[in-house]
C-alpha cells in the first residue's frame, strides 16, 4: 500500500467516525448481507453495491432520528 493510499484511507476512517451516528449498529452491514456481497461476480460491482446500500442505510438512520426528534418535541409542546 502507497502513503498516498493509506492516508486517502486514513482520512475515510476519520470522516467516519467523526459523522454522528455512523456507529449506528441497527444501520450496519450485518454478517449475511457481508457475505453475500463478498459472493458477487465483480469486485467492483460489490464495492458498488456496498456503498449504495450503506447510503440507503444512513438515509434511513437519519429519516428514524428525525422522527424521533419530532416525536420528543411533540411530547414536550
Amino acid at each position: 500500500m502507497t502513503t498516498e493510499v493509506a492516508e486517502i484511507l486514513e482520512k475515510i476512517q476519520q470522516y467516519i467516525q467523526q459523522t454522528p451516528g455512523s456507529n449506528n449498529r441497527n444501520y450496519s452491514l450485518n454478517l449475511t448481507e457481508w457475505f453475500s456481497i463478498r459472493e458477487m461476480d465483480s469486485d467492483w460491482e460489490s464495492i458498488v453495491t456496498a456503498f449504495d446500500y450503506g447510503r440507503a442505510k444512513g438515509y434511513r438512520a437519519a429519516r428514524a432520528e428525525m422522527k424521533r426528534k419530532q416525536q420528543r418535541r411533540e411530547r414536550s409542546a
